[in-house]
């Protein structure tokens, strides 16, 4: 009997009459392997999942089998937090309740249960070599067809404590919308044939759009491409991301420098020099401070009168820079605009929101990925200005970014590895 077997025998002895079922001891064999899988150094070791009835709806693995299973395994080899919604109501959302967000259900392994995996050699160094993947369970799920275009409203004030627009419907009649979601099909099916690891084994996109609420949004507000889940790989660390392979091959992730910049000079709002050299090199300002203040206000649409608590507390964990003191807003924005001129007339807003240039940066990355997949048979992931391909494909996706980029805006970007 394997380790997993007499553990389920264990667990189930006193809650139901048979012995445990052949779907009740593939759920437990998945759910140890996810378990192990997390490393514990890393975020916690935390698994999200959502234990609500409807979310297993279509699964290998059904929520009667799996329920079950999770509540035995509480408090000795598993630790809970039961997921939760935030609701909010405000005149923003009509004098109406609404979620404002929630949390999925999270779990991870206990030391002890690491520890009775690891007094038999297996932990999570190794843990693929005695857990096998369902092959059945993994066709399964690819065959369910996730929605892969998402409308959000605007993001209200950060009063309100919504962290992001609430959904709105889409119309897949719409010829705009039902091309978008053709061509992130057509992707997604290709990704889903591809083996990527460990954040895998395969990988799947949504493109989310913003300010959907606005008359004008037209669908060119945001666009990025997103892949679910708390544990996908754009969430991990940029060094964690290297050990990301495609199809057993080593990757490497291609950045496109000071993207928003380089799209602002094609659109004609910044001179091309400003890219002769580091753009966030300012005489007397460390680049951090110059990067921050770049962002905050590209993203804000306009001048702060104040530093930003999140954008100054930032600074000083990271870089130990009390910017309220040392390096005060008014002066400090009026410095960089010598150099970067990316205020309008009016002197506080800027000539293009973040909206439009996520959505032409995503624009860009979108027909570079398909290029790579359909021109040359070359799988990518997209981390919104970066690029993961396999190392052989390094030049040719690097000369694709660059190509992409000059025939959207005319103007040809710096990538770096």
């Amino acid at each position: 009997m394997s380790l997993c077997e007499e553990l389920l025998d264990g667990l189930l002895r006193d809650k139901q009459k048979r012995n445990p079922r052949a779907k009740q001891r593939v759920a437990f064999g998945a759910l140890i392997a996810d378990l192990l899988h997390r490393d514990p150094a890393d975020n916690g070791g935390w698994l999200y999942r959502s234990l609500r009835p409807e979310g297993f709806t279509g699964e290998a693995i059904g929520y009667r089998v799996f329920r079950p299973i999770v509540e035995a395994m509480d408090g000795t080899m598993l630790e809970v937090v039961t997921g939760r919604q935030f609701w909010t109501k405000t005149e923003l959302t009509g004098g109406k309740w609404q979620i404002a967000n929630q949390q999925a259900t999270r779990f991870r392994a206990t030391d002890h249960l690491r520890q009775l995996f690891e007094d038999q050699g297996i932990n999570h160094a190794n843990w693929s070599e005695h857990f096998e993947r369902d092959s059945g369970a993994v066709e399964k799920a690819q065959g369910k067809r996730p929605v892969s275009v998402i409308l959000r409203g605007g993001k209200p004030p950060r009063s309100t404590g919504v962290t992001k627009g609430h959904p709105l419907p889409i119309d897949l009649k719409d010829p705009v919308v039902s091309a978008m979601v053709s061509r992130m099909d057509k992707l997604n099916d290709y990704l889903s044939s591809q083996r990527i690891e460990p954040y895998g084994p395969t990988v799947q996109l949504k493109r989310i759009f913003s300010e959907g609420d606005k008359p004008d949004h037209d669908w060119r507000q945001g666009g990025r491409l997103y892949t679910p889940g708390r544990e996908s790989y754009q969430n991990a660390k940029k060094e964690a991301r290297k050990a990301i392979s495609i199809n057993g091959d080593p990757t490497v992730e291609l950045d496109i420098q000071s993207s928003h910049l380089t799209l602002l000079v094609g659109l004609g709002h910044l001179p091309v020099e400003c890219l002769d050299s580091d753009p966030y090199a300012v005489e007397g300002i460390p680049r951090s401070v110059v990067k921050q203040w770049v962002t905050m206000t590209m993203s804000h649409g306009k001048r702060h009168l104040r530093w930003p608590k999140d954008a100054s507390d930032e600074l000083l964990s990271k870089h130990g820079i009390d910017v309220k003191k040392d390096y005060p807003i008014g002066r400090t924005g009026d410095t960089i605009l010598e150099k970067l001129a990316l205020i309008q007339s009016d002197g506080r807003s800027v000539p293009a929101g973040w909206g439009e240039l996520q959505f032409l940066e995503s624009e860009i990355m979108l027909a570079c990925m398909e290029t790579l997949a359909f021109d040359h048979d070359v799988p990518s992931l997209t981390v919104h200005d970066s690029l993961i391909v396999p190392v052989e494909a390094e030049s040719l996706a690097r000369a694709t970014l660059q190509e992409k980029f000059k025939e959207m805006l005319g103007v040809m970007p710096e990538v770096m590895a």
